[in-house]
């Protein structure tokens, strides 16, 4: 299991997604098979390999299943359960990240070109594959597991695999449900109480299904009658990144400068034009809160007489300071004439008030 406690590879465990309504298993077994292969494949690269926890609760680091779904083969919530073409087309074109496009089954569908969840992001910021593969042998898939990445896989649906709420899934007698239901299986082990090989799996109907949203699942096909065979079991290999800059390991997590940059020989980022941040993550607009070159102050708004004008220049009679600006009043500024006149009427007040109480005390 690469996700035990103690693995190189236990900080590489993403969110488990929910089909929902969308029969979708193809599009988001495959994306969960570039997002984990991609990992690994930069953890033995020598690259830090993520802490654990970090992505459990993060969609954002996830390969888009959503781009997976309406970009990649079947275009739509019918998506086709053929393993090759989906990894073709992977292998073909990357997929970009959650940060990017997120999983929600209900969006109505299209390809676009830039980012829906957030314009600050790059449709271009992809997980790479390559080198597809397919197996004859149960043997075959242990040794793939074992050494380089995850698979995919197809199965029938029975009545007994929906109600599954743990344990080792084998044969459980029920009524047919559907074909070409398609699982990520990441790892496998031994019970020895039972006699029973099995695959680490990982499913498509949300945390409540099975354990936690997985399913241990028997390897015999004489034990499990689900049609869960080797022969149409297919994986590609991730693509570990060549660069880091600004700590950032391209794919990892996202790529070097986002896309919009160089990484220069010091490991930070020139930014594009228009882009800004130390990884280029966010765009340079008026209005951002963030005061990037050619602006003199950033208050997150493109209002004029807040001190903060609409172009990010500071208005006359205001000082602005920070990181989205806070603009206040400037004091006057005061001459030297200025000062000399200010501080001989103190002066002055001060001896009439000196006079007025002396003469006070001397009357009768």
């Amino acid at each position: 299991d690469p996700f035990a406690q103690g693995s190189v590879f236990e900080g590489c465990r993403t969110p488990v997604l929910d089909t929902e309504a969308c029969a979708a298993s193809a599009p988001i077994a495959t994306a969960a098979m570039v997002e984990l292969a991609v990992c690994m494949a930069n953890v033995r690269a020598g690259f830090p390999a993520p802490a654990p926890q970090t992505r459990v609760g993060n969609p954002d680091i996830q390969a888009s299943a959503q781009e997976n779904m309406f970009c990649g083969p079947g275009s739509g919530c019918a998506s086709v359960s053929e393993l090759g073409a989906h990894t073709t087309w992977l292998v073909a074109n990357g997929v970009t990240s959650g940060d990017c496009w997120n999983w929600e089954f209900t969006f109505p569908g299209g390809c676009p070109s830039t980012c829906p969840n957030s314009p600050s992001a790059s449709f271009s910021d992809r997980y790479q594959v390559m080198n597809q593969r397919d197996f004859e042998t149960a043997g075959e898939v242990r040794d793939y597991l074992e050494n380089v990445g995850p698979v995919v896989g197809h199965l029938d649906i029975r009545d007994g695999f929906v109600v599954y709420s743990g344990g080792i899934y084998a044969f459980i007698d029920g009524d047919f449900v559907r074909s070409g239901h398609v699982i990520l299986i990441y790892g496998f082990g031994y019970d020895p109480a039972k006699g029973v090989d099995y695959w680490f799996a990982k499913n498509s109907f949300g945390t409540t299904f099975g354990e936690a949203g997985y399913i241990r699942i028997a390897i015999d096909p004489a034990v499990n009658l689900v049609n869960l065979d080797p022969q149409y079991f297919r994986a590609v290999e991730g693509v570990a990144c060549t660069t880091v800059c600004g700590g950032i390991c391209g794919q990892f997590g996202h790529s070097v400068c986002k896309g919009r940059g160089t990484c220069q020989g010091d490991g930070t980022c020139t930014c594009d034009a228009g882009f800004g941040g130390s990884l280029c993550e966010r765009s340079t607009v008026c209005g951002d809160g963030f005061v990037d070159a050619g602006e003199f102050c950033d208050d997150g708004s493109t209002v004029d007489a807040d001190g903060c004008s609409a172009t990010c220049t500071v208005e006359p009679g205001f000082i602005c300071t920070g990181e989205p600006s806070v603009c206040i009043t400037a004091v006057p500024a005061v001459s030297e004439w200025g000062l000399i006149v200010i501080t001989i009427l103190v002066l002055t007040a001060g001896a009439i008030v000196v006079r007025r109480h002396r003469s006070a005390t001397a009357e009768p």
